[in-house]
């Protein structure tokens, strides 16, 4: 029998403490990124950028749509009796693929349901 997940989704947010400057830097090296106009040296910087935004330090005050998803997995869980993650689209840690691939390696035989949360209200 299948063990079945589900995931919640949210598209990810920048901490609000993040560096400005850093920040800056990221956006703009992002924006090369998608137009594919970076250079070695810029690509590196901008994935050194970008991982050190995902894996920032989330408290409640720098990101309380982390903490939102983060209750949101757990309460559920607690209530459906189906164990329940949360991932993000982009910006901040766990990424959904890696969330996937985690949950796919430990229960080969599984059904995961991801929920995106950025379509519902409140």
């Amino acid at each position: 029998m299948k063990e079945k997940f589900i995931v919640f989704l949210g598209h990810g947010a920048f901490p609000l403490d993040f560096p400005r400057e850093k920040l800056k830097r990221y956006l703009f090296l992002r924006s090369k990124f998608f137009r594919k106009d970076l250079k070695e040296r810029e690509k590196k910087e901008f994935e050194k950028l970008e991982k050190e935004i995902l894996n920032y330090k989330r408290t409640k005050r720098n990101d309380s749509h982390f903490y939102f998803h983060k209750k949101l997995s757990e309460e559920t869980q607690k209530r459906l009796k189906i164990k329940c993650f949360f991932a993000f689209n982009e910006f901040c840690a766990p990424l959904l693929g890696d969330v996937i691939k985690d949950i796919y390696e430990k229960n080969k035989k599984s059904e995961i349901f991801v929920v995106p949360t950025m379509f519902s209200g409140g």
